[in-house]
């Protein structure tokens, strides 16, 4: 019994740490998560730590036909700033639970993207939703962090595309708070051993939009390191 229980331990903490197994690892707290993406075994990772600040935010979000509103926070002033983004999203009805569990979001976020002073923070609403990026693609950042408050989550891969068929294609679910290496990416550990690897993209999560038609309203939160969107690349697969 006692060599049983000690093999079933072994072996979840290298799923968890390991990323081993073609699995996405699930950190409990932001420090965690950043710790897992320094693992270059992991292109991504999900954070199971916000779960009652995004369903606040999903509570209070007005869905609008269309919004993609993009600001970039500062993280010691996240409160303040959170405030005036929650105005505008909630048409002046902002709540104190709903800007400090969006402040919550970047504060944690920030922790996983760097650590970062300035937090590129995105809120796309669509009411008629239409995929954006319908073709798999990796983003030249060094990581992204990807939420869906309402609607079908973004799909990855595990590995890197080849001949993609339906099994390879894994999906978040809604409030699934997903982090991935994009192609800047440089481990604060491992900064020269590793860096090759980031520059060809080889580390890097590929992701895109879900493509399923019945998706009608989607809500996605996006938060980055990066400020410019217009380094993403884009790459068919």
């Amino acid at each position: 019994m006692y060599i049983c229980i000690s093999c079933s331990f072994i072996f979840s903490v290298l799923i968890r740490q390991v990323g081993s197994f073609g699995l996405i690892p699930l950190a409990s707290s932001w420090i965690e998560a950043r710790s897992l993406l320094e693992n270059p075994s992991n292109r991504a990772v999900n954070v199971d730590v916000a779960k009652d600040h995004l369903y606040i935010i999903r509570d209070h979000l007005i869905i609008v036909d269309r919004l993609d509103l993009r600001r970039k926070v500062s993280v010691s002033n996240a409160l303040r700033e959170c405030h005036e983004i929650t105005r505008i999203i909630s048409q002046g009805n902002a709540t104190e639970d709903f800007f400090e569990a969006l402040a919550y979001i970047v504060q944690g976020g920030a922790i996983v993207l760097g650590p970062a002073r300035e937090v590129m923070l995105r809120i796309v609403c669509d009411r008629n939703y239409i995929a954006k990026c319908p073709n798999f693609h990796v983003d030249k950042v060094d990581a992204r962090g990807i939420v869906t408050i309402l609607g079908q989550g973004t799909e990855y891969l595990l590995n890197n595309p080849g001949d993609i068929n339906v099994d390879q294609v894994q999906q978040t679910s809604e409030l699934d708070f997903l982090f991935m290496k994009g192609t800047t990416w440089k481990s604060q550990h491992y900064p020269h051993l590793f860096s090759w690897i980031s520059n060809q993209q080889h580390n890097a999560c590929w992701h895109r939009s879900p493509i399923d038609n019945k998706c009608h309203h989607r809500v996605i939160i996006t938060v980055d390191a990066c400020c410019n969107d217009e380094k993403e690349w884009l790459l068919t697969s």
